[in-house]
């Protein structure tokens, strides 16, 4: 119960000191969304992508998974959610989210084999 209360408090003290304090911003966030790369992280909770990177909201759009893994697209039997967000950001067609605009992607060679950055 301690847990629920801290994360409840922690929410009231966004609103706070963040939301309300800079309202101005965060109501331009309302406008659309322009994030300048897709980042694909582990869900590890010791690890958050935009603190570690020092991003603020719309910086960058985050898919989280076990080991950060991308599944191999030729597997066509598999519905997988990191290739939904790959394909969601780099189209125009953002459905819901009808104001989020396209992604340019790249490969990105890295110490585990090739990623995808924006």
């Amino acid at each position: 119960m301690k847990d629920f209360e801290k994360f409840i408090n922690g929410f009231r003290n966004f609103r706070r000191f963040y939301f309300d304090a800079e309202n101005d911003y965060y109501a331009s966030l309302n406008k659309g969304q322009h994030p300048k790369a897709i980042v694909i992280a582990c869900s590890d909770s010791r690890a958050d992508p935009a603190l570690l990177m020092g991003c603020d909201p719309g910086d960058i759009f985050v898919v989280r998974n076990v080991a950060n893994l991308v599944p191999h697209a030729d597997d066509a039997l598999r519905r997988d959610a990191v290739l939904a967000v790959l394909e969601y950001g780099a189209s125009s067609q953002g459905g819901a989210h009808h104001r989020a605009g396209p992604l340019r992607l790249r490969r990105h060679p890295g110490p585990a084999g090739p990623r995808i950055a924006a």
